[in-house]
């Protein structure tokens, strides 16, 4: 009998540590637009800033873009430096397509308590100049019809 009971304080203490232990993630997965009425090629605009609070990947919906693609780079601050996060260094975005962008901005950047890594999109168009325009979002959950890059 002191076996079983024994047994079942201990679970209980291991249930109750696990529950103490884990703690909600939130993300900001909430789409953001983008606009900038003239742009040219080889001019790099950045986004507001928005905080991650994942290590997920960026979210990107480029609409329209001087030459029908974008350049874009994940950005923020290690150190207080401003510095390109997105693992491919820059990547190639396609207008009307959706993407996921691997980056190292939440595991990278500077953290700042109870809020995540303040982060914001950098971005050119590839060719021309005229209008840039989007969605984006610091934090991704699947979705179907995106592309990782």
């Amino acid at each position: 009998m002191k076996r079983k009971r024994l047994a079942a304080i201990l679970l209980t203490a291991a249930m109750m540590v696990s529950a103490v232990s884990t703690t909600a993630s939130a993300a900001d997965t909430v789409d953001k637009y983008y606009y900038k009425p003239s742009i040219t090629a080889g001019e790099w605009i950045s986004t507001v800033a928005h905080y991650k609070e994942t290590t997920s990947e960026v979210y990107v919906a480029p609409d329209n873009s001087p030459s029908g693609y974008s350049q874009m780079r994940t950005y923020c601050y290690v150190s207080g430096v401003p510095t390109n996060k997105t693992t491919a260094g820059t990547v190639r975005l396609a207008d009307g397509r959706k993407y996921a962008i691997n980056n190292y901005v939440y595991e990278d950047g500077d953290y700042t308590s109870n809020e995540g890594v303040r982060m914001y999109l950098r971005m050119s168009p590839t060719s021309g100049s005229g209008m840039m325009d989007g969605h984006w979002s610091p934090d991704y959950a699947y979705e179907s019809g995106v592309t990782y890059v």
